[in-house]
């Protein structure tokens, strides 16, 4: 019998050791006051583990995100952020019973930032009287939170004394590399009890996360000072009656070459250092040495089933029509959907054509069968053709078989495909907005234009010219057109504030913009290409349309419009702009009907926001 009760045993412990796995992205290290153990967060609750690594135990199972741990300074207790109210709040768990109790109440975020010495005070970063963060402090028993900094301040750190709070000054989002300049990351320590401000930490970059030495005459800090990687530095402090000061140089404690740590975190005797690195977490002993990763050994369970099914009927960010309007294609959480459209204008089921962990965008597709898109599935953005792969059933929106090709695989980002009416090249946009070429297959990758921050661009109908926006005066855009095959470029709407988003007419005598006028309201506009256009009388215009639908009525149905050659007199262009509205409304919003005949607006007016149409002479 205690033959099989030991099986059972070791069965139990190996299924258990069979469901375990390494956490992977464990976040925001806390070590214990003696340096062996660490508390972190990890699929938004708050897990303890040796400092040495092995079977972590977790400590919250709560349904909203936990995390951002403190220990107490006598290991008793851990203090840590959670959303359960839904903002960051404060809470205290006493780890013999592992109870939280919520210290502070406010509709903002409160960040922790440190304990007092003698754990009876929690110190803590909050908007609550200000835009910017500052230092607020409130009982570990709970009460009324009071203002220990009025200026702003983050990550403080109260010295081991209790005379002095180290603190930091300036913002720059955590995870922004490399930045220089006045907003960068300083460390300043003051008299707990209020006084004059030091600036002990300094340089034009960041320097992040101050923690005292266990004897107080030291700051412990992440900065990218030195090779530009954010690593572990000292800077030993001197204290002069009243003033501080720093004492010598900074040392550098740790060289990683690449990426840098993050939330760093010291143990309250001053022996070790945590730190995130790699999406791991590594710990170093504060006297030197080389960092060594915390295998974090997790159950293998989910709190919730790793694979949910919902029906979406909201939510799309963008969609295209194929050129026949037989199918439609859009973006739905990410991911690329295509459904069939019905002869009563309704969508049949859509079919999912992407499933990856990347997010898809930009769709447009190069004919009836052939969808481009952009996908980071490679980390930058690449632009991508799906196609059906069926023989028997050339519709995307309906084909089960389907091929994926990459088109571009540049290390800088390719987006926005624009294919040519005549589907012989594909425009893009490379890197902060060059305009390039390439072939449907990928082939022929070309640079058209070659300044960059290019917002908009558009084909002509007869694929010979290009119109796009570019900022020329500091922020403000002009209208230009490229000739593909001469290489010409021609400034077509010469305006002081910004002209942006050109549209061509499909009939090639009219080339459309929107544009901002000196009071910042908002218009479109268009520009008649060619002279014998422009001084046309609305009669000659009527009798046109007249005859064209005559013709139409004449001809046979099936017959296709005859190609349209664009011309354009590239002399007297200013004198052919003509303003069709002027309103108030968001300026990068507007639309063309296929027709030319109506711009779709969206304006403000006094009940908010609306979606208008004009016809394209202003009526």
């Amino acid at each position: 019998m205690k033959k099989l009760a030991l099986l059972l045993l070791a069965a139990l412990f190996l299924s258990q050791a069979a469901i375990a796995e390494e956490a992977v992205y464990p976040r925001h290290p806390a070590l214990s006051p003696d340096g062996s153990s660490l508390a972190f967060d990890w699929r938004g609750d708050v897990w303890t583990v040796a400092r040495t690594g092995g079977r972590a135990m977790r400590i919250t199972a709560h349904d909203a995100h936990d995390g951002f741990a403190h220990w107490s300074p006598d290991g008793s207790r851990i203090a840590f952020m959670s959303r359960r109210h839904g903002n960051w709040d404060i809470f205290v768990m006493d780890l013999a019973d592992l109870t939280p109790r919520r210290l502070t109440h406010h509709s903002g975020d409160d960040q922790i930032s440190c304990w007092s010495p003698d754990g009876s005070t929690l110190y803590f970063d909050s908007n609550r009287r200000s835009r910017r963060s500052q230092l607020f402090a409130v009982s570990a028993e709970g009460g009324r939170p009071w203002r220990v900094i009025g200026d702003d301040a983050y990550n403080a750190e109260i010295s081991p004394d209790v005379k002095w709070i180290a603190y930091q000054r300036g913002f720059t989002n955590w995870w922004r590399k490399h930045y220089r300049g006045w907003a960068s990351r300083d460390i300043w320590v003051r008299a707990l009890e209020g006084g004059e401000s030091f600036h002990v930490v300094s340089w034009n970059g960041d320097d992040n996360t101050p923690h005292w030495s266990a004897d107080g005459e030291a700051l412990i800090f992440q900065s990218e000072r030195g090779d530009g990687v954010p690593n572990l530095w000292r800077q030993d402090i001197l204290f002069d009656d009243e003033t501080v000061a720093p004492f010598g140089k900074a040392v550098q404690l740790t060289h990683l070459a690449e990426d840098g740590i993050q939330y760093l975190d010291l143990s309250r005797d001053g022996a070790w250092a945590a730190f995130e690195w790699k999406g791991f977490l590594y710990s170093v002993p504060t006297r030197g040495g080389e960092p060594e990763k915390i295998f974090i050994d997790v159950p293998g369970d989910l709190k919730a089933n790793a694979l949910t099914r919902e029906r979406l009927s909201r939510g799309a960010t963008e969609y295209a029509f194929s050129p026949g309007e037989k199918q439609v294609a859009f973006v739905l959480q990410g991911e690329i959907y295509c459904a069939l459209i019905d002869d009563e204008g309704e969508l049949e089921d859509a079919i999912r054509i992407t499933d990856t962990n990347a997010r898809e965008k930009d769709l447009a597709w190069l004919d009836e069968e052939t969808l481009l898109f952009v996908s980071d599935r490679h980390g930058g953005d690449d632009i991508f053709q799906v196609k059906s792969n069926d023989p028997d059933e050339p519709l995307l929106g309906k084909s089960r078989k389907r091929s994926t090709a990459r088109l571009t695989g540049h290390e800088e980002t390719e987006r926005a495909p624009q294919p040519s009416p005549d589907g012989e090249t594909i425009l893009y946009k490379r890197d902060i907005g060059h305009l390039w070429t390439m072939a449907p297959d990928g082939s022929a990758q070309t640079a058209l234009v070659t300044e960059g921050r290019i917002l908009h661009s558009d084909w002509s109908p007869d694929s010979r010219y290009v119109a796009y926006s570019r900022t020329t005066l500091g922020s403000a855009e002009d209208i230009f057109v490229h000739e593909i095959d001469g290489g010409s470029t021609v400034n077509v709407s010469t305006h002081p504030n910004d002209d942006f988003h050109p549209l061509w007419t499909v009939d090639g005598k009219r080339l459309a913009w929107a544009s901002r006028d000196d009071d910042g309201d908002y218009q479109i506009k268009f520009l008649w290409l060619t002279r014998e256009e422009a001084d046309k009388s609305e009669r000659e215009r009527e009798r046109e349309l007249e005859q064209k639908d005559k013709d139409k009525d004449e001809e046979d149905s099936e017959e296709e419009e005859p190609n349209v050659e664009v011309k354009i007199d590239w002399e007297g262009i200013p004198d052919r702009v003509v303003t069709v509205t002027t309103l108030r409304g968001y300026y990068w919003d507007y639309d063309q009907s296929p027709d030319g005949k109506h711009y779709a607006i969206e304006s403000q007016g006094l009940d908010g926001t609306d979606l208008w149409a004009i016809a394209w002479d202003g009526d």
